[in-house]
């Protein structure tokens, strides 16, 4: 059975020396995709790192993966240092390289 964190989406972060570390749990879908954006709004324009620590995301859609697209793309622009993620989950890993983005974005494990 699934725990707390699995179960309920929420997201935690923190700055620390240039980085964004962006910690996010549970389901990333259409309802949820606004509240991760709102922990990440702070680190979309600070011309830093930021890193999105996936290990307990159970699932990703459409939406999240734009959010990554437009993470990417201010990074692209030089609003951002780069987009790391870390540690995906399988499911997620497989989408991101299904979809093209494990060649755009750095991925950790």
């Amino acid at each position: 059975m699934p725990g707390p964190d699995e179960t309920e989406f929420h997201v935690t972060y923190r700055a620390t020396g240039g980085e964004f570390v962006v910690s996010v749990f549970g389901e990333v879908d259409i309802a949820t995709t606004p509240k991760l954006l709102e922990a990440m709004r702070a680190a979309l324009d600070s011309g830093e790192t930021i890193i999105l620590d996936l290990a307990a995301m159970t699932f990703i859609d459409s939406q999240g993966l734009k959010l990554l697209v437009e993470a990417h793309a201010r990074a692209q622009k030089g609003r951002l240092q780069r987009v790391v993620i870390r540690s995906p989950r399988p499911q997620a890993r497989k989408v991101l390289e299904v979809t093209g983005l494990a060649e755009l974005l750095t991925i950790e494990d």
